[in-house]
C-alpha cells in the first residue's frame, strides 16, 4: 500500500500554533474587536492587554500584525503579574517573528511563567536547558521541567522526555520508556512524535524491528512536514527495507527531502554515482554531493575525495582529494581514512 507523499507541509504556521498555545488560558476573551480591547485595556485590564497582544502578534480579529504594540500590550500586563503575558512574552522573544529574538529576555518571562505553573513556560525553560539557549545545557534541569509541564498536559514535552531517554541525556538511556514517550506524542498528533516511533521500528531499539510499521509512521511524520520521514522512506526504497527496491521511488521521496535536508542531497547525488535508477552522471552527481559536504556530510565529503581521486567528471586533483578525504576523516568516516592513507602511502 504504497502513498508516495506529495510536496510536505511544511510547518509554517508552527510558530503561530506555539503563540496559540501561550494565549491559551483565555479560552473566552473579554474583548473581540481592537477598539473594544483598547478601551478595556486603556482601564488597565490586563485579560484585554493580553488579548490585544495576540491580536496585534498573531493577527487576528481582523488586526493587522503589529509586533510593537503587541509587545507594548503584554509588557503592560506582565508588569501587574499576568502569567499568560509573561509566556507570550517569553514566546516573542524566544521564536522572533516581529520582535529580534532574545533568549536572555525569554528565558526571564518564562521563569516567571513557569513559576506559577504556566505549562507552555515550563515546556520552553525545558528547551532552552536541552539546547543550551542563553543558559549552559542541562540534561537534568530540562526533563525536570518536561515532566512538569507534562504533568499539565503538556504535549510537546512529551517527544522531549522521548528524546531524553532515546539518548540517555542525563539519564540513563531507556528505549522502552522513549518508545512510550515518543507514541504518547505522536497520539497527540506531535509531529516529531511519529517520526520518531517510525525510526524506533526501523531500527528495532527497544521494540521489534518492522519496517511495515516503520514505514507507516514516516509517511505519517512526513505529511506533517517532517523532511527527515522523506529521507528515511526513500533509503527505505533504495535498498528495499521492507518493501521492493525501487530507485525511481526512492529519488522520488529524496528530491522532497533535499530542498531542507543535506543527507537527501548526498543520497541523491550517490543515486546519479551509481547511475541507479537514473542515468548515470558524475557531473550530476558532483552538483548533489557538492551541495552536501558543503553541510558537513561526511559521507558527500568521501565520494567528493574518491571523484577528485579518480577524475571522475572532475580534473582529477590529489590535493583537493586529500582536503575533501580530510574533511570526512575528521568525522571519522572509515573509508576516507583508507583512501588517505592509501595516497600517502602511494
Amino acid at each position: 500500500m504504497f502513498k508516495l507523499i506529495s510536496k510536505p507541509r511544511i510547518l509554517i504556521f508552527i510558530f503561530t500554533l506555539m503563540l496559540s498555545f501561550a494565549f491559551s488560558a483565555f479560552a473566552r476573551p473579554v474583548c473581540s474587536s481592537e477598539s473594544s480591547c483598547l478601551k478595556l485595556a486603556a482601564d488597565n485590564n490586563t485579560a484585554a492587554q493580553v488579548q490585544l497582544g495576540k491580536m496585534y502578534y498573531l493577527g487576528t480579529n481582523g488586526v493587522s500584525i503589529n509586533g510593537q504594540q503587541a509587545e507594548f500590550w503584554l509588557k503592560k500586563a506582565a508588569k501587574k503579574g499576568n502569567v499568560t503575558a509573561n509566556a507570550a512574552l517569553g514566546a516573542i522573544y524566544y521564536y522572533g517573528r516581529e520582535t529580534p529574538k532574545n533568549y536572555e529576555k525569554a528565558f526571564k518571562h518564562f521563569s516567571i511563567a513557569a513559576k506559577k505553573g504556566n505549562p507552555y513556560a515550563e515546556y520552553h525553560l525545558g528547551k532552552m536547558y536541552y539546547y543550551g539557549r542563553y543558559v549552559k545545557t542541562d540534561d537534568v534541569k530540562a526533563k525536570q521541567w518536561f515532566d512538569k509541564a507534562v504533568a499539565k498536559g503538556n504535549k510537546q514535552s512529551l517527544f522531549y522526555l522521548g528524546k531524553i531517554y532515546y539518548g540517555g541525556f542525563g539519564v540513563p538511556e531507556d528505549y522502552n520508556k522513549a518508545y512510550s514517550y515518543f507514541s504518547r506524542a505522536a497520539a497527540k498528533d506531535i509531529p516529531l512524535g511519529k517520526y520518531y516511533v517510525g525510526v524506533m521500528y526501523y531500527t528495532g531499539r527497544g521494540i521489534p524491528k518492522d519496517y511495515t510499521k516503520a514505514k507507516s509512521w514516516f509517511i505519517k511524520a512526513g505529511n506533517d512536514g517532517v523532511i527527515k520521514a522523506n529521507n528515511k522512506l526513500g533509503i527505505m526504497y533504495q535498498y528495499g527495507y521492507g518493501v521492493e527496491k525501487n530507485y525511481e521511488k526512492a529519488m522520488q521521496y529524496y528530491l522532497i527531502a533535499a530542498k531542507q535536508y543535506a543527507y537527501a542531497k548526498t543520497n541523491i547525488g550517490i543515486l546519479y554515482y551509481r547511475g541507479h535508477g537514473v542515468k548515470q552522471s558524475y557531473q550530476t552527481a558532483h552538483k548533489w554531493l557538492l551541495e552536501a559536504a558543503n553541510k558537513d556530510r561526511a559521507i558527500a565529503q568521501y565520494y567528493l575525495g574518491v571523484m577528485y581521486y579518480k577524475g571522475e567528471g572532475v580534473d582529477k586533483n590529489i590535493g583537493t582529494a586529500k582536503m575533501w578525504l580530510q574533511k570526512a576523516a575528521k568525522q571519522k568516516n572509515k573509508k576516507a581514512i583508507k583512501l588517505l592513507e592509501k595516497i600517502n602511502a602511494e
